[in-house]
């Protein structure tokens, strides 16, 4: 009895040890496969790409994926890059009078947009002189005059969600614009 206790132990650790190294080994493998996953899925459209910027946890809180977008600046070479390019369609997209986001705030879109604008700022210093996108100002995505002071105030209560880059250019093109409200030329239903 003593014997088969001490063989059937002994196969244990084996399997166990055997078990562990297969973990190890797929977990090494799929590592190996993040670093691609741009090269080997391309975005379908803007609303699909969307899902690999951000979601939102259980509690509805906006979620940056920081990975995918390192990602994307670490695969930027040129403006053509198909997701730089999505990149830049997205950051349009969503900053538009009419967002691809309409089930977002308006504070949940500027989150998302600063860290968008900020991505797109880091892949620009990678590319080359001659790049079409080399000397973009992406930050004015959110100085569209309807929304730049709205943005503006988003962006400075967050103190510009600690990204530099969007700071720096953001402080650099921003100019205070008139209110609506203020401004007589618009006519108004009411009047």
């Amino acid at each position: 009895m003593k014997f088969l206790c001490i063989t059937i132990s002994i196969k244990c650790r084996k399997l166990i040890n055997l078990s562990s190294v297969l973990v190890l080994l797929l977990t090494i493998i799929s590592c190996g496969s993040q670093n691609n996953i741009l090269k080997q899925e391309k975005p379908k459209d803007l609303k699909y790409f969307e899902s690999f910027i951000w979601s939102k946890n259980t509690d509805s809180v906006i979620i940056i994926n920081k990975n995918n977008l390192r990602r994307i600046y670490k695969n930027t070479e040129t403006g053509k890059d198909v997701y730089f390019d999505f990149l830049r369609s997205y950051s349009i997209q969503l900053t538009a009078i009419n967002p691809i986001s309409k089930e977002l705030s308006f504070s949940e879109r500027a989150y998302i947009a600063a860290y968008v604008v900020e991505y797109l700022y880091k892949c620009r210093e990678k590319l080359e002189k001659e790049d079409t996108y080399k000397d973009s100002d992406f930050v004015y995505r959110l100085l569209v005059p309807r929304y730049a002071n709205r943005y503006n105030r988003e962006l400075k209560a967050n103190d510009y969600y600690g990204l530099k880059l969007l700071k720096k250019h953001h402080i650099e093109h921003y100019f205070q614009y008139p209110e609506e409200d203020t401004i007589p030329s618009i006519k108004r239903r009411s009047d």
